[in-house]
This record gives structure tokens, sequence and C-alpha cells, in this order.
């Protein structure tokens, strides 16, 4: 009876150990086309998988996947357009916990064909030194406001040429649909001394490669408002915001920020609209002598002041941006502070370059 146990037990434990991970499903599969030039690949086994020695490639080139529970990922994005590409998982390249090898695998893949551009003209083009003006060239940024359509449905785009243009600006919620895109983000300049300096309120629109900037001075006027923000689902790529206190005021619903530059000293990112901020520069400015000389905690920089509703669900998001500033400022600012209601706001993946107060965030006072 005994070596019968002995015997069942040996058996078990030697089919145990020679259960190397199945592979369940690949997607996408092998063979596919029209696979797009950034994603990924996951391969799903039947257990847990951890990585081994051997090393992954695609086209020859090494690639790491993330291991999850079941699932290997394979990320890779640049890749060619109407291009094969092979996947090699060499054996020993995925084990299981107890170290048992997956026996290998190939992926082959045609990745997309480049989608076929169709040249856009502007509909309206900003040039400070035009010689002449009309129905689609104008010398302000509210000539092509007022160029805009009404309630339009179709989108209506805007050239702007560098130069500074010292307007003070409202984009009625009349006026949606609409592209806004500079020459260049440090040639064109939209400024002004009125608190705000520019007010949007049309949603569905677009900004790309300009700067806002407030220029009363942050000495004599409190607030230094670049721009009041409202609207819904507008984005701006590449888009500089120059003030001090209460620099970018956003309100309405779901704004984007991509590759954005924000400057300022007291809650100059604030308000209650839902802001993705993606690998946005934060820049924190010096501020001026009376509050250098203060030594007193709550009247240093603040970045974020929310004003959110308790329903709302997202708030000021910081994903995988840099925060900076001037030096005095290292070790003496604040991440935020409620300024009405239930403020949110959040960092992910953050760099910062200059640290805040070891206690993060602060009230209003």
């Amino acid at each position: 009876m005994k070596a019968r146990i002995l015997l069942t037990l040996f058996l078990v434990s030697a089919f145990t150990l020679s259960a190397a991970p199945n592979l369940v499903k690949v997607m996408p599969a092998s063979g596919s086309e029209n696979v797009g030039i950034a994603g990924s690949i996951v391969l799903m086994f039947d257990k847990d998988v951890v990585a081994g020695e051997a090393v992954c490639s695609l086209n020859g080139e090494k690639i790491v996947p993330t291991l999850i529970s079941k699932v290997a990922k394979f990320e890779y994005a640049g890749l060619r357009y109407s291009t094969d590409y092979l996947l090699e998982v060499p054996a020993g390249a995925i084990l299981d916990k107890s170290g048992e090898a997956f026996a290998g695998t190939t992926v082959k893949f045609t990745t997309e064909a480049r989608p076929e551009v169709t040249p856009k003209l502007f509909d309206f083009v900003v040039d400070p030194n035009a010689v002449q003006t009309g129905a689609k060239v104008g010398k302000t940024i509210q000539s092509a406001f007022k160029a805009i359509p009404e309630k339009s449905a179709k989108r209506f785009y805007v050239f702007i040429k560098n130069g500074v243009y010292n307007e003070r600006l409202n984009l009625p919620n009349t006026k949606q649909n609409v592209t806004f895109i500079g020459e260049s983000r440090d040639g064109v300049i939209i400024q002004n001394s009125g608190n705000p300096a520019v007010e949007i309120y049309g949603k569905h629109i677009y900004f790309e490669n300009l700067t806002f900037k407030a220029t009363n001075n942050p000495d004599v006027t409190q607030y230094n408002i670049a721009i009041y923000a409202e609207g819904e689902q507008n984005i701006y790529k590449n888009v500089r915001f120059l003030g001090h206190q209460d620099t970018q005021r956003t309100g309405g619903d779901r704004h984007y920020m991509k590759d954005c530059e924000i400057h300022g000293t007291i809650d100059f990112i604030y308000g209650s609209g839902n802001v993705f901020y993606d690998e946005c520069y934060i820049y924190l400015e010096k501020r001026n002598k009376m509050m250098l000389e203060s030594t007193t905690w709550d009247t240093a920089c603040v970045i974020a002041a929310g004003s959110h509703n308790i329903t709302e669900v997202w708030g000021h998001v910081f994903n995988h941006c840099t925060i900076d500033g001037d030096p005095s400022n290292d070790n003496r600012y604040s991440l935020g502070r409620p300024w009405h209601n239930c403020a949110r706001a959040v960092y992910i993946n953050t760099v910062m370059k200059i640290k805040p107060f070891s206690f993060g965030w602060t009230s209003m006072g």
C-alpha cells in the first residue's frame, strides 16, 4: 500500500513538473494584415508566466514583453507602413512560476498601408503684415473670430502667422468646430493685460503652436489670467501659457492639453473643468520680493486650485508631466488646494525637478 502511494505521488509530481505553459490565444493572430504601426501583440497562456533568459525579437530587434498574470504583452511603436514583421519568442523566453519553459512561437503580421492625406486649405489666414485684407485674410485674431461661421458643424481652419497680437479676445459659444494653427509656438504671441486676456466658450476648439500671455504687472495686479477656457472637448497642443497668479482657468467640461507649457505662481491652474495634462511642462515662476521674504508656507506657490462638483470623477489630471521652476521655489510650493467645492487633482508619472513641501497639499487659507 505504501509503495502504491509513493508511486502515485511520483507520477503526479512528474506530470506537474512536465506541464509547461500552453499558448491559448494570440492577438492579433499570426498572419494578420492591416495591423497598426503602433500597438501591441498579446500572448495569453493557460497559467501565470514570468520572464526567462532567452531574448525575444521583432524583425531582429530586441523586444521585451510586459508579463502580468497569464499574459505577455509586446508593445511597439514607429513601425513602417505596408511592411512584413516577425515576432520571435524562443524557447526559454517565457516560463511558468515553477521554471518550466514555454516552447516558443512566432507571430507574423503585415502593417497597414499609409493613409491617404487630402491637402486642406485654411479658411482664414491671420497675417500682421498683410498688404490686403478681406474675407479670408486679416491682420488680427479678432478678424479671424469674426470670420468664423455661427454654429457650424463643418470645421473652420485658421492659420496664424508669427507676430505679437495685443488683443483682448472672446470666442463665444456660437463659434464651434474651429482649428487654430500658429506658425510657431514662441513666434505667435496672443497677449493682453485684461483679466482674462482671452476667453474661449466654443466647443470642439483646437489650438496648436501659439502662446497666450497675461501682460499685467504681478506686483501691481493680483490676478494674471492668460486664458479662461470654457467649452467642451477642446484641445491644446504645444501651447504656452504665461502668467503669474491664476494663469489658466478652465470651466465647462473636458479639455486635453498635450505638450503644453504653463507658467505661474499661485493657483495658476484652476477652475472646474476636467483637464488631462499629457506630457506638459509646469513652471513655477519667482514670487515678488514681499512673498520671497515671508517665512510662512501659506504664501508660497500653489499649482492647482480646483473647484469641482462632488459628482466629478477626474478634475485636473497630470500625466507624464514635468514640474520645474525658479530655484527659490524648491521645497517651497504646494501641489494643490481646494478653491471651491470638491477639488480634484492627481499627478501620475510626473517628474519634479523642484520638490514641493513635505506635506504636498494645502488649504485655501
